[in-house]
C-alpha cells in the first residue's frame, strides 16, 4: 500500500492560518514553499508572541498549521498533539463550525497516514456535516473536505464511492476558478491513483500529467510535493509496463525525497518498495531484496505497528522470495502481510486479494492444492467486488485458479475458468496478441475440441 498526498484542505487550512497572521508572521508561507524547518521555527515564534490566555482563535489556527507541518514531516505524535490542542480550543469558541471542519479534515489526513482508515473516514464525514450546517458544502473548504474523503475511500479500496466525490471536488474547483491554484494538484493526483487501480490507464496518465505539470508550474521542482508527483507518475508507468521510464522517475523521486526529508521518511520507504517491484519483474532479485529490507527497516522504525504499508512491503518481500522459489520464506512473509492487511483494511480490500493470490501461488508450489484453490477463489471474489468482472488483473488470478482446480481434478470448473480467462485476455489484449495465443496453446490439451474458442 502507498501514501496519497493530502488534498485541497491542506492548502485551504494554511490559507485560513494566513488570514489571521500579521504580515511579519511567515510560518504558513514557509510551509507552502516547502521550507519546513524554517516554518516550524516561525510557527513557534508566532505562538510565543500571542498574549497569555488571549487570541484563542488565532492560537488554534497556528496550532493547526503546526499540526499539518509535523504530519508532513512524519512527526505523527507531535502532529496529533497539536491537532488535539487546536480542537480543544476551537470547540469552546462560538460559531466555530468552519474552523472545526478544517481541523477535523486535516486530522483525518493524519489518521490516514497512521493507517487508521476508519477513523480517517469518520473525521472527513463529520467535517462535511459541519460545513453543510453552515451552507459551505460548495465552498473551497467543502470541496477540500470532499476531496479528502475521496482520498481515504481510494485507500480503503472503495473505488465506486471515491470516483464521484473526487470528480465533484475537481469540477467544483474548476467552476470556482481555482484551476491555477495548489488545491487542484492533489485531487488530480488522487484521480490518477484511482484510475490506475481500475486499469483505466489513459485517464490515469491524463490526471497524473496534470498534477505533475501544475506542481512544477505553481510550486516548482524544489518543492517536496514535486517528488510525490514524480512518484505517482512512476507508479502509472510501472503498471503500464514502461519499466525503464518508471525506473528513472522512481530514482528521481527517491533522490529528491531523501534530500528533503532524510533517509528515514516513510515516503522514502514506499518509493524503495515500489522500485523493488520493478526490479523483481526484471529478475534483479538481489537489488530488490536490498531495497525492500531497507524499506521495511524504515517503516518498522517510523510507522505505527501493523501499518498497512508494512504489510505491502512484507508482501513484496514474499513475492521476491517466491520468484526465487524460497517457498517457506515466501509463505511466512506473505502470511504476515495478509494478517496486517486483514486487520487494517478489511477482508474485501484489493490488497487482501493480492496477498491471498500470492499465498495461493506459494501453496500451489508446495502442492497444498485445497488451500491454494480456496485462497485463489477468495482473491477472485474480492477483485470482482472491487473492480467488476472484467478487470485485467483478474486474468492472472483466474489463470492461477484454473491451475489449482485442474490439480484437484475439477474438470468442469477448470474448463469454465480457462474459457473465461481466454475471453478476458482477448478483450483486453486483442484476439491476435501473443499473450492470448500463449494461453490458448497452454489450455488446448485440457479443453474439449468443441470449446477451443479461436480468438485470433
Amino acid at each position: 500500500m502507498r501514501f496519497l498526498s493530502p488534498t485541497c484542505v491542506y492548502a485551504a487550512s494554511l490559507a485560513l492560518v494566513a488570514l489571521v497572521q500579521s504580515p511579519g508572521q511567515t510560518g504558513t508561507e514557509l510551509q507552502l514553499m516547502g521550507r519546513y524547518e524554517e516554518a516550524a521555527a516561525a510557527y513557534q515564534a508566532e505562538l510565543a508572541a500571542l498574549p497569555a490566555g488571549g487570541e484563542q482563535r488565532q492560537r488554534a489556527t497556528i496550532l493547526t498549521g503546526l499540526a499539518i507541518l509535523e504530519g508532513r514531516r512524519n512527526r505523527l505524535a507531535e502532529s496529533d498533539n497539536y491537532f488535539r490542542q487546536a480542537l480543544t480550543i476551537t470547540e469552546a469558541l462560538p460559531n466555530s463550525e468552519q474552523d472545526l471542519a478544517i481541523i477535523l479534515s486535516n486530522l483525518g489526513n493524519l489518521r490516514s497516514r497512521q493507517g487508521l482508515l476508519d477513523e480517517s473516514e469518520r473525521c472527513h464525514r463529520r467535517a462535511l456535516q459541519l460545513l453543510e450546517k453552515r451552507n459551505l458544502a460548495g465552498s473551497e473548504w467543502g470541496l477540500g473536505c470532499l476531496g479528502n474523503l475521496g482520498q481515504v475511500l481510494v485507500r480503503k479500496g472503495r473505488y465506486a464511492e471515491a470516483e464521484p466525490l473526487l470528480l465533484q471536488a475537481l469540477r467544483g474547483q474548476e467552476e470556482r476558478g481555482i484551476a491555477g491554484n495548489t488545491e487542484l494538484i492533489p485531487v488530480c493526483a488522487n484521480l490518477a491513483v484511482l484510475y490506475c487501480r481500475l486499469a483505466r490507464m489513459d485517464e490515469a496518465k491524463i490526471y497524473a500529467t496534470r498534477a505533475l505539470q501544475f506542481t512544477e508550474r505553481i510550486l516548482g521542482k524544489d518543492h517536496p510535493d514535486y517528488a510525490q508527483r514524480l512518484f505517482g507518475m512512476a507508479q502509472i508507468l510501472l503498471e503500464d509496463g514502461r519499466n525503464r521510464e518508471a525506473s528513472a522517475l522512481y530514482h528521481q523521486a527517491l533522490e529528491r525525497t531523501t534530500a528533503i526529508f532524510g533517509a528515514d521518511h516513510p515516503t522514502v520507504a514506499t518509493t524503495l518498495s515500489d522500485l523493488a517491484v520493478l526490479e523483481i519483474r526484471e529478475k534483479r532479485y538481489r537489488a530488490a531484496e536490498g531495497h525492500l529490507e531497507r524499506a521495511l527497516a524504515i517503516q518498522e522504525r517510523v510507522l505505527p505497528r501493523g501499518h498497512p504499508d508494512i504489510g505491502s512491503t512484507l508482501g513484496n518481500l514474499a513475492l521476491c522470495a517466491l520468484r526465487q522459489s524460497f517457498l517457506l520464506k515466501a509463505a511466512t512473509l506473505q502470511e504476515r502481510a495478509l494478517a496486517i492487511h486483514l486487520h487494517t483494511l478489511g477482508r474485501d480490500h484489493t490488497h487482501v486479494a493480492v496477498s491471498l493470490h500470492r499465498l495461493s501461488e506459494v501453496h500451489f508450489k508446495l502442492e497444498y492444492f485445497k488451500e491454494a484453490a480456496k485462497e485463489a477463489r477468495e482473491a477472485v471474489r474480492i477483485m470482482e467486488k472491487a473492480y467488476g468482472p472484467q478487470h485485467p488483473e483478474l486474468i492472472r488470478v483466474l489463470d492461477h485458479l484454473a491451475a489449482t482446480t485442474h490439480a484437484l481434478g475439477n474438470k468442469s470448473e477448470t474448463t469454465r475458468i480457462m474459457l473465461r480467462t481466454l475471453r478476458l485476455a482477448a478483450l483486453h489484449y486483442g484476439p491476435n496478441d501473443d499473450r492470448v495465443t500463449h494461453l490458448q496453446d497452454r489450455y488446448a490439451p485440457f479443453l474439449p475440441k468443441s470449446k477451443r474458442t479461436t480468438f485470433r
